[in-house]
């Protein structure tokens, strides 16, 4: 395996650049954030084809069913706000772009576990996910349930519009269609709690394991990149995942255009939760991808007057 790279990040009292209205204090920094469209609890974030700032408004760890929506501001603009609901909406976590300009979110209501007293939810969690179209609607096949969601946390969309969900209780992957229909799932060998996956150039799927600090990668829908008889949602990694002393509990994994491979240490110890240690590279692991995402994972060309493509919305077939 590649050279592994331990980036830390200094904490420091720093200054963020304003963008959009002005609402600030002295010195011309935002002293409150971007609260509109009433954000409680906001988890992931996602920028369309338009430039409309997509954020899942998750409402908290355990609530009643049902709560949270999805927040839009349109062309970045928080004054102009939009709140998504419907569809099936529930507690939502993760989302992302496909190349339709639909948003995939996922549902990730607890439904009961006592994740902040067994730190690993018990049993079957459930989940769904929601699909909202670029009219800012939720889809007619929104949401979509199945037996494989067991708190689906993060996702992501592969070249093809195929979407990669890690089920965190169950230690697997769902894999669904551009239609909304369940395609795969995908069992991991090894109990890693999965929290985020990312698609590199090559449509192989890169899991990011919480439970068990490991990257996990499954061969995706390009199977002629990947190794002689190798099948979709086949397993590439060893069966533990790629381990390093660097690596610790992970909720994040990214690519860039140099194929390196971006987690983020979130806790450096299990039991008692300790705040994890900086930011972790694999040095040109993956496939190279085009960032940022445009939306779907595009991969660099080395003809043309550019690497990669500018964003279009296609329409779905």
């Amino acid at each position: 395996m590649a050279r592994t790279r331990l980036v830390t990040v200094p904490r420091r009292s720093g200054r963020v650049q304003q963008v959009g209205r002005q609402r600030h204090g002295a010195g011309g920094v935002d002293v409150g954030g971007f609260k509109d469209g009433d954000l409680n609890h906001p988890q992931g974030t996602a920028v369309d084809q338009k430039g409309n700032i997509w954020i899942a408004n998750f409402y908290g760890l355990k609530g009643n069913r049902g709560q949270g929506n999805v927040i839009v501001y349109p062309h970045g603009d928080p004054s102009k706000a939009i709140t998504i609901t419907g569809g099936g909406l529930d507690h939502p976590f993760s989302l992302q772009i496909d190349g339709y300009g639909r948003a995939w979110v996922t549902n990730a209501r607890l439904n009961g576990a006592k994740l902040l007293d067994t730190r690993v939810p018990k049993g079957h969690v459930g989940g769904s996910v929601t699909v909202i179209g670029p009219d800012f609607k939720p889809t007619s096949f929104s949401p979509i349930k199945d037996s494989s969601f067991d708190w689906p946390l993060g996702l992501a969309v592969d070249s093809k519009n195929n979407v990669w969900v890690p089920n965190f209780v169950s230690n697997s992957v769902t894999q669904i269609g551009p239609s909304g229909k369940i395609t795969g799932v995908h069992k991991l060998p090894t109990t890693i709690a999965p929290w985020s996956v990312a698609v590199d150039g090559s449509d192989r799927i890169w899991i990011a394991g919480f439970g068990a600090p490991s990257v996990s990668v499954l061969c995706g829908v390009n199977t002629s990149a990947c190794p002689p008889g190798s099948s979709t949602g086949s397993l590439l990694s060893p069966p533990h995942g790629y381990r390093s002393n660097s690596i610790q509990h992970l909720t994040a994994i990214q690519l860039d255009q140099s194929g390196n491979v971006w987690l983020a240490n979130n806790w450096s110890k299990f039991l008692p939760p300790t705040g994890g240690n900086g930011l972790v590279e694999l040095i040109g692991v993956g496939t190279p991808v085009c960032t940022p995402l445009t939306p779907v994972p595009t991969r660099p060309v080395t003809t043309g007057s550019t690497a990669c493509p500018t964003p279009t919305s296609a329409q779905p077939k």
